[in-house]
């Protein structure tokens, strides 16, 4: 019995701020008989920057492929039919899968990378991986790869056979205990890159109290595709994490604690000390059921990180406390409160890098509490009317080292309704006003409105899917305001 399955799907991504725009768009067909599949699509893209065409391309793509019971093979191509850049590039290649034994599988793939301008032809850019997964018995599974890739040499042009193993294994016990480790090799050419080793044990004390352990330990180069050099130096890495998390009648609480540390093999200044960088997160989470009307839920976050000893390097805090009621005698009303306290101080390498780019995103501090009340009224069988209020009252800077906080206030107001379709089908319809103070600390206010409209599937009672369309530039994440977020969307949406 054959069938053919048709989709298409378009994306647009406007960043306001650099001026820049970025459209894609593809349309794909499938189609099966029996034991046989194949594919083909295609695509296009292009960008343009303060109004001038910055790129396209259009790529044709498709695949091949048939399963024989344990085995399966596929053929998979695709070439770009146009390119702005005047060199259209391509990638053919092969892959297969085994079940070669009821405890034994195996997969693979080989292929090739080549363009059309004379630098990287059929056969110069090679890639090629090879997995197995092996289960030993019921408390022991082994697994090991290997990635193969052919990469071109920028200086030479020549290509550099370079690579990444991959093994470990996972042991369980009755106890409640579970080992896992793992192994991470890279090399470029006969230059071992990174060489790392990663252990961790989980315990489960009880059905409601779990611990666990992991630690790392290895060298990484700061390029790992690259030839060895004083330019290219090693990274020594450490890291700890520890967590532990109790859920039970209820009531849960938990938290991760880790700490890594990295330190550059090359000395950078005059008295020959390295570059160091000390992170530290940490995490909690707490929960309450204290009626059957309400809940209560917590969270918190902080990450502090120092270069060369500097605590003030980068800073993240953030921490929010909810609630949320829906009365047992009246479940047509949902209710949902929080607020969040954040302060975010980012690091130098993300401020310089922010410089170079022009783009302003990171280069500064900011500050600020975010309140949010979300309620949804059920009217009718299919009609739900649904409303939000959020404020983030707050402060930033004009730059990561500057000290010129001002006031950054903003309010936003959503309403929606929601129609029950059909039993598995919902639509849903938004509109959105923003106020924001201090514009650019000017002084000046700015009011923004949006609009948004979506459809979703239920698949199951407890998990819908979908997507939409958003008319305005912003969306209801405060803690993250931006606008550049006009566009289609998809969405999943479960309840538990």
């Amino acid at each position: 019995m054959g069938a053919v399955n048709l989709s298409a799907r378009y994306d647009q991504t406007n960043n306001i701020t650099q001026d820049t725009q970025d459209r894609r768009v593809n349309v794909d067909a499938k189609l099966s008989y029996d034991n046989i599949r194949a594919g083909l699509g295609i695509g296009y893209s292009d960008g343009q920057a303060e109004g001038v065409q910055t790129a396209q391309s259009t790529t044709l793509g498709g695949d091949v492929g048939a399963t024989f019971g344990d085995y399966a093979a596929k053929l998979f191509g695709q070439y770009d039919l146009q390119n702005a850049s005047g060199v259209n590039k391509g990638r053919v290649g092969i892959s297969g899968q085994a079940q070669v034994t009821e405890k034994i599988a195996l997969t693979a793939q080989v292929g090739t990378d080549f363009d059309n301008g004379g630098e990287s032809n059929i056969g110069d850019n090679v890639f090629a991986s090879i997995g197995t997964d092996v289960t030993v018995n019921d408390y022991i599974r082994l697994n090991g790869a290997y990635e193969l890739s052919n990469r071109t040499n920028v200086g030479t042009g020549q290509g550099q056979l370079g690579g990444t193993l991959n093994f470990g294994a996972n042991a369980r016990f009755n106890n409640g205990v579970n080992f896992h480790l793992s192994e991470r090799i890279t090399h470029a050419g006969t230059s071992v890159n990174a060489l790392q080793h990663a252990f961790g044990v989980n315990y489960a004390m009880s059905q409601a109290l779990t611990f666990g352990v992991t630690a790392e330990v290895g060298q990484v180069r700061e390029d790992q595709y690259a030839e060895a050099s004083e330019d290219n130096p090693f990274l020594n890495r450490r890291a700890t994490t520890l967590r532990a998390q109790y859920t039970q009648d209820g009531l849960s609480f938990g938290g991760v604690g880790e700490y890594r540390w990295e330190e550059s093999s090359s000395d950078t200044d005059a008295d020959g000390n390295n570059d160091t960088r000390a992170t530290y997160v940490l995490k909690g989470n707490a929960g309450a059921k204290i009626s059957p009307d309400w809940r209560l839920t917590a969270n918190a976050a902080a990450v502090f990180s120092a270069y060369n000893g500097n605590f003030e390097d980068g800073n993240f805090l953030e921490a929010s406390i909810g609630a949320a009621y829906r009365p047992i005698d009246n479940d047509r009303l949902n209710l949902l409160v929080r607020a969040t306290s954040l302060y975010d101080l980012p690091t130098r390498t993300q401020a310089e890098t922010a410089e170079e780019t022009g783009s302003g995103v990171a280069n500064y501090r900011q500050r600020s509490l975010i309140g949010e009340a979300d309620a949804i009224y059920q009217v009718s069988k299919n009609f739900d009317v649904g409303a939000k209020y959020g404020v983030k009252v707050g402060e930033v800077t004009s730059c990561r080292s500057c000290s010129d906080w001002y006031g950054s206030n903003i309010h936003l107001i959503v309403g929606r309704v929601d129609w029950h379709v059909v039993k598995n089908w919902d639509a849903l319809l938004e509109g959105r006003l923003m106020w924001q103070g201090n514009v650019g600390n000017s002084g000046e206010s700015a009011t923004r409105y949006g609009a948004l409209a979506a459809v979703y599937r239920h698949l199951g009672d407890n998990f819908k899917i979908g997507g939409g369309y958003n008319f305005g530039a912003f969306d209801d994440n405060l803690t993250n305001v931006s606008f550049d977020k006009q566009g289609l969307f998809v969405n999943a949406i479960a309840k538990f």
